[in-house]
């Protein structure tokens, strides 16, 4: 039955108790007919992508969100906990079309230049192409200085942009100057942090709505959207981290509030993607497992990992992008894949 405007469906599930837990799991790990399943969805999905990736050309849209280079991310995730070979080589020959292409427009690494030369750098070090890589952090260094007129946010932005810097030192160790990280980021003081990222925080805290959940926007005053990109879901990575930062129990409840309301709205008509669909919000779980420890979460991790295994069955809505990492059959993919060590599982 589909509740909520038609937003979301009704959860089928029975919440989490010891013998409901035992549906989908065996102790603490997903149990065998679960993971089969998902993983026989993966390779299903995995396939129909990989059919698509001849189509790509110059005119394509080779952004990490929405584009290719995302195609690109989901096959080094594969190859990195797999050694597939043949995912390797997928990644490259979509990232090698990216960088020839570049339109020197966005800086981001979700939406812009930043994200393809970011990949190229860490796939040519997994290869052992020193000069390859070389070649790219330069270009990646010099990026700020070509594309101009940026915001500061992470989608299209120079937090996006940082973020790619700070993903290449991670895969690949400290090969950009830490002083290009610096001159980006402007490092936060105590006193920014005190009284002006808390106030922030309270603010958003103060303007939810009665349900708990949060606005898509200051003046959108419709409490219908429980999705990453637009409500509860994704809250909670932003109040487990304040939590940890101001040693405040308070901001974890937020996070556990928004918790239960991916539980009971989560499952959403749109579908399975990670920006807006079950997907997504199943992260929510995965995110508050890790921190809490609570067995509750990977329950609830579970059955939203099983709706996902019926791909196609509820997707109620055909996404614009269909092999995409966001919003399509390539997040998806990443999901199930991620979802099966829930220790290590980190939304994208």
């Amino acid at each position: 039955m589909i509740a909520m405007a038609k937003v979301c469906c009704n959860n089928p599930y029975l919440d989490y108790n010891e013998i409901n837990a035992r549906s989908y799991l065996d102790g603490d790990e997903f149990n065998k007919n679960l993971t089969e399943y998902a993983n026989s969805v993966v390779d299903k999905l995995c396939t129909k992508v990989n059919e698509h990736i001849k189509y790509y050309d110059r005119q394509s849209d080779y952004s990490i969100y929405t584009g290719y280079s995302g195609i690109a991310y989901l096959h080094m995730w594969k190859y990195k906990r797999t050694k597939n070979m043949d995912s390797l080589e997928f990644a490259e020959r979509l990232l090698n079309v990216a960088i020839a292409n570049l339109k020197l427009k966005r800086i981001s690494f979700l939406n812009g230049d930043a994200g393809p030369l970011a990949l190229a750098i860490v796939l040519y070090s997994w290869k052992g192409q020193e000069k390859e890589a070389d070649d790219l952090i330069d270009r990646l260094i010099k990026l700020p200085n070509i594309v101009v007129d940026f915001p500061d946010e992470i989608l299209y932005g120079r937090a996006g942009y940082i973020y790619a810097l700070l993903y290449v030192i991670k895969h690949v160790g400290r090969v950009i100057p830490v002083e290009e990280v610096r001159k980006n980021k402007h490092l936060l003081s105590e006193y920014e942090l005190n009284s002006l990222i808390k106030p922030t925080l309270d603010w958003l805290v103060s303007i939810r709505f009665k349900s708990g959940n949060f606005p898509s926007s200051e003046t959108n005053d419709r409490d219908r959207l429980v999705q990453w990109c637009h409500g509860a879901p994704g809250f909670v990575h932003l109040f487990t981290l304040a939590s940890e930062v101001y040693e405040d129990e308070g901001y974890l409840k937020v996070a556990r509030q928004c918790g239960e309301i991916v539980w009971n709205r989560g499952i959403l008509v749109k579908g399975y993607s990670i920006c807006h669909g079950v997907a997504g919000n199943a992260y929510t779980f995965s995110h508050l497992y890790k921190v809490t420890k609570d067995r509750k979460y990977l329950y609830r991790l579970a059955c939203f990992l099983h709706w996902c295994t019926a791909y196609p069955q509820n997707e109620g809505m055909k996404p614009d992008r269909p092999n995409s990492l966001f919003e399509g059959m390539s997040g998806l993919a990443f999901f199930l894949m991620d979802s099966m060590d829930p220790a290590r599982s980190l939304f994208p």
